[in-house]
């Protein structure tokens, strides 16, 4: 695989990002579902569980705003006043769009999306604990506020969860530091991602601002503010900087909670921690232990009113002490070759390196000794143990067992790298079929199945192409491995009679287009699509939702490929297909068989 790496850049993510809903939390899924099944069901009962989900609680507050925001001449921040003004009906209908995630805190994507849900909870309850200081906003708009300044990770984590944990890799294995480590990897910043998405949602401008570091004091500014505040404890922050800047906006604070957060989640008692309760110290004209205990017996109190599956507690790593800093290991010239080779690792499981988020010289070091089984010892036949009644005979002409693998002997990889990634294309098969409600929409679980293939099999370049029958056309969705094949990655071609995708939309099939396997379709593949794929050996196959033709998967080697696509191969790409038919099929008709919205 090519060293060189091409980020998707900013009008990319925003587009993928903004095409997904975010799914809510599993318990208050079930609890709105049993709510709205019940004739007796009221507006308070669902305002509390709405209130409990934080995803939940963004979506609702969020539709209320868009249609009665400019009527109420404000935001609207209170889960149960929102879900008055909407009423029973629009409730109704809105909550049936809502997918609940799987909750398995095994899986790394639920893993990494419920830690960046809790660390926004942080954030929240932190904001909503200085509001009773410098005459801020109310304690309700300060947690919805910074609910929804995280919103834009939240999105990241669970729909780019690759890039993301790379990011993480670069950031805290590495010493990249995190805006570099973002540009290489997604090609902007997170902070870009963010505005733009805020700006797609009509998130409120103070967010907006809060988002945005330029709207903020300078960092040099406001550490010149925390050191006078430490010598005089009397000192308080000017109105504006030196260039004018606003300083006491409601955009600060939701930042600074933010920025606490995420650092106290990796050590509550590094520099950046320390600095960061030195700046909020000042900007809120409080003592600086005074402060210390707040934000402590804040984080301790959250984390007992906000349990998500399998996360960390923002208080558990008040017991860690100060980690000792680390030097970056890879200079910026070598970063492109670094990230690429994460791509190609399928870096996916990051979380489970340093378990629990402990310090890794904490951890015991010393390698573990697995001690052997104990092998039960074989009963002899004239064993005195044995019952009297029993058959020898049958015993004695029983067949002899088939023999054991031999110690140390692999189990057939054909078609796959490793092991551990035939292990991962087994996993998502069996969740395409039997968890379909897993996937928030259809386009996540073609995007899986790109992933897995790209992943786990030797085949390079993996697309998926739309069929879209309004308009009569195919045109390329998704692509993995195609940086250097823009033509491919962008392709678009109208249908005709007699071209290869025409006949194989017609009905479920697959076809390996290859010059030793010579066939009647190879003479209908367009020339725009040779050109576009420069490949003479690739497999194509169609996948179909419940309603008919859905689209195309196309996969090979790449274009200087000398080894060719393999008959193992051949049949993961069929079984990959095949399986996400059947996913598309069960998912729509599930959905068709839901009772329609009134």
């Amino acid at each position: 695989m090519s060293s060189v790496f091409q980020p998707k850049g900013l009008e990319n993510w925003v587009t993928i990002l903004d095409d997904h809903l975010l799914p809510v939390l599993p318990a208050s899924a079930r609890q709105a579902s049993r709510l709205l099944k019940s004739p007796d069901a009221s507006l308070y009962e669902l305002g509390n569980v709405i209130a409990r989900d934080p995803v939940m609680r963004v979506h609702v507050v969020r539709e209320c705003n868009r249609q009665f925001g400019e009527r109420a001449a404000g935001v609207l921040t209170n889960p149960h006043h929102c879900a008055s003004m909407l009423g029973l009906d629009k409730l109704n209908i809105l909550m049936r769009q809502f997918k609940a995630t799987k909750g398995d805190a095994r899986d790394p994507r639920d893993y990494h999306y419920f830690q960046a849900i809790s660390t926004s909870l942080h954030a929240a309850e932190q904001a909503a604990a200085w509001a009773q200081f410098r005459n801020q906003a109310g304690a309700d708009s300060m947690f919805l506020g910074a609910l929804l300044y995280g919103v834009p990770n939240w999105c990241l984590w669970r729909f780019a969860h690759r890039e993301m944990n790379i990011i993480q890799v670069l950031f805290r294995r590495e010493q990249i530091p995190l805006q570099e480590a973002e540009r290489a990897v997604l090609g902007c910043t997170r902070e870009a991602i963010a505005l733009e998405l805020a700006r797609r949602w009509h998130i409120p401008e103070n967010i907006r601002e809060a988002l945005s570091s330029a709207h903020l004091p300078s960092p040099r500014f406001l550490l010149r503010c925390a050191r006078r505040h430490q010598q005089d404890p009397h000192y308080r922050i000017p109105n504006r900087t030196e260039s004018g800047q606003l300083v006491n906006s409601n955009a600060l604070p939701l930042a600074l909670s933010h920025q606490l957060a995420q650092e106290a989640a990796r050590d509550w008692y590094s520099p950046h921690t320390r600095r960061l309760l030195d700046i909020i110290a000042a900007y809120l004209e409080r003592p600086i232990p005074e402060l210390e205990s707040l934000v402590k017996h804040t984080a301790v109190e959250s984390s007992r009113r906000w349990v998500l599956p399998g996360t960390l507690a923002p208080a558990a790593n008040l017991i860690w002490p100060s980690r000792p800093r680390r030097r970056r290991h890879l200079k910026p010239g070598q970063l492109p070759a670094a990230v690429a080779s994460l791509y190609a690792a399928g870096h996916d499981d990051g979380h489970r390196q340093t378990e629990n988020n402990q310090p890794e010289d904490k951890r015991q070091t010393a390698p573990h000794k697995t001690q052997p089984k104990p092998q039960a010892k074989p009963i002899g036949i004239r064993s005195e143990h044995l019952p009297e009644d029993l058959d020898r005979q049958a015993i004695l002409g029983a067949p002899p067992p088939a023999a054991a693998p031999k110690p140390g002997a692999a189990p057939s990889l054909s078609g796959f790298l490793s092991l551990e990634k035939k292990q991962a294309f087994e996993t998502l098969m069996h969740r395409l079929l039997q968890e379909p409600e897993y996937f928030s929409t259809e386009f996540e679980s073609i995007h899986s199945v790109v992933d897995v293939l790209a992943d786990c099999t030797p085949l390079q370049r993996v697309l998926v192409m739309l069929y879209p029958r309004a308009q009569n056309t195919v045109q390329a969705y998704y692509a993995r491995g195609c940086d250097q094949h823009p033509t491919l990655a962008k392709y678009r071609i109208s249908l005709q009679h007699n071209n290869l995708f025409s006949q194989l939309l017609k009905q479920p099939a697959a076809t390996w287009i290859s010059p030793e396997r010579p066939s009647k379709v190879a003479g209908l593949v367009p020339g725009t699509f040779k050109q576009a794929a420069q490949s003479d050996h690739f497999f194509m196959m169609s996948v179909f939702n419940h309603r008919g033709a859905f689209g195309l998967f196309y996969a090979d080697r790449g274009p200087g490929d000398r080894i060719g696509l393999s008959e193992a191969e051949y049949k993961i790409f069929r079984l990959a297909c095949s399986t996400c038919s059947k996913h598309l099929i069960a998912r729509g008709k599930r959905a068709a068989a839901k009772p329609a919205n009134r």
